[in-house]
């Protein structure tokens, strides 16, 4: 499997000229996972009386840093930034028609660095070393965030957020870390776990990680399914439900399959042990799962109102929707026909948010830079594809229906960095995966001069 994996991966320095560039690009990428899970706390920094955003710093410092390959690939609408660009673009024509213009303006900065967080990271991810910054970046991002939910399991202390105002004396045991919301952090826990499952079982050795990484990758494997639950987010813990049986479903022939199965079974039986043997407070925080309970921001009936409305308003703009910031908009003038209650305005559904705002054309495009990658990782399932390259699209495939998951769990996803991240992550990897598969083919047409070898590429 070692000379496999030596055969497979791509020297950074045979896969583009500038060679120059692949360090700093590097650390760039790795710190754009931990820049975007801090964004909604602790995301600002203030420097000579201006607010200093580092998300919104390190992602242009890519962009420049990739160039011009970044902006060759903004300018191809083929390619997954190309659409995010087309997105912004018929976003700020939007601006003729939205409501809330600065309002408006906000939302459409954040598509704009969504377009250029990919084109950074698919940029970078042409180079083994990029990869590898990009996966150890998630790590860094996850751990981050749990060490600072383990801070507020020790404390009963919680960062600043408007739903800690709200509900003072009420978030004892839940855990929220940098995310100002507990569903917002469930459904962070999801974007996050793919990654890490390709770093901990060892496929990602195919880019150069090294032990260290599988080691810091299966701890966070035991950590981050313990806060998902503390998290409470019921969505989000189905979410993990659905991604691992979508992973062995896809791996019902394999031995991995049971494997994983009993792995989960046993952690999944030690969590509820361990969390209602710590008292009566978080048992009651595991009852949210099964009924509405104050840390769930709507009922059933006040999302599916929500989402109805959110088509409404789809319908009653043509299909061109209302607008960058439209929705919130609209719901606080009290115009929409299915009741909620008055201070919920956030659609909670990512796909009825850009449906509704951008309309069909927005809906469009963003499904395709979702669609696309999916593709992508469909095709290295193919037989022809290594053990190791299948099993990486395969947890690939499995986080792409937990995100469905996460895009339902927070109330407005289209301002929150980590989504854009996620699925910039999400068509970045495609290319290194493709490149892998390329290898396993090439392989295949022409076999090794070692049989041994031959049959481990297989």
């Amino acid at each position: 499997m070692r000379a496999d994996l030596a055969i497979r991966s791509t020297p950074d320095h045979q896969v583009a000229d500038h060679v120059g560039a692949v360090p700093i690009a590097a650390v760039l990428a790795f710190l754009c996972a931990p820049a975007a899970a801090i964004s909604s706390s602790l995301g600002s920094i203030l420097i000579a009386g201006q607010t200093i955003y580092p998300f919104k710093v390190i992602v242009p410092a890519l962009v420049i840093v990739v160039a011009p390959t970044a902006f060759g690939l903004l300018r191809r609408p083929s390619s997954y930034p190309g659409l995010l660009a087309l997105f912004s673009i018929w976003g700020a024509l939007g601006l003729i028609w939205a409501a809330n213009r600065p309002a408006a303006v906000k939302e459409l900065s954040i598509l704009v660095f969504a377009a250029l967080v990919t084109a950074g990271l698919v940029s970078v991810t042409q180079y083994d070393a990029g990869t590898r910054a990009l996966l150890r970046g998630w790590l860094a991002a996850g751990w981050l965030t749990s060490l600072i939910a383990g801070w507020e399991l020790v404390t009963g202390q919680h960062l600043d957020s408007v739903f800690v105002e709200d509900r003072l004396g009420e978030t004892s045991g839940v855990v929220l870390s940098t995310f100002g919301n507990p569903n917002n952090y469930g459904a962070f826990i999801l974007l996050t776990v793919p990654f890490v499952a390709i770093v901990a079982s060892g496929w990602a050795a195919l880019w150069g990680l090294g032990r260290r990484d599988v080691v810091a990758a299966r701890l966070l494997c035991i950590v981050l399914p313990a806060l998902l639950l503390l998290s409470g987010s019921r969505l989000a813990v189905v979410g993990m439900a659905a991604g691992i049986g979508t992973f062995l479903l896809l791996n019902r022939r394999h031995r991995l399959a049971g494997r994983v199965a009993r792995i989960s079974a046993v952690g999944v039986g030690a969590l509820l042990i361990g969390a209602f043997a710590t008292g009566q407070e978080i048992a009651a925080k595991f009852s949210t799962l099964f009924y509405t309970a104050p840390f769930t921001q709507t009922s059933g009936q006040a999302r599916l109102n929500l989402t109805l409305n959110g088509l409404d308003f789809l319908a009653q703009t043509y299909g061109v929707g209302l607008g960058a910031g439209g929705f919130e908009a609209k719901m606080s003038s009290g115009r929409f026909n299915f009741p909620v209650q008055a201070e919920v305005v956030n659609p909670h559904n990512f796909w009825i948010e850009v449906a509704s705002q951008y309309g069909l054309v927005g809906i469009g495009l963003i499904t395709l830079v979702f669609v696309g990658p999916i593709a992508v990782y469909a095709r290295a399932r193919e037989p022809y594809s290594s053990a190791v390259t299948r099993q990486i699209a395969a947890v690939l495939l499995a986080g792409a229906i937990s995100y469905l998951f996460a895009t339902l769990a927070g109330s407005s996803y289209v301002n929150a960095p980590e989504n854009w991240m996620f699925l910039a992550t999400f068509a970045a990897l495609t290319l290194p995966v493709a490149r892998s598969q390329g290898n396993d083919a090439q392989l295949i047409a022409e076999p090794a001069e070692d049989p041994q070898l031959a049959r481990s590429s297989r």
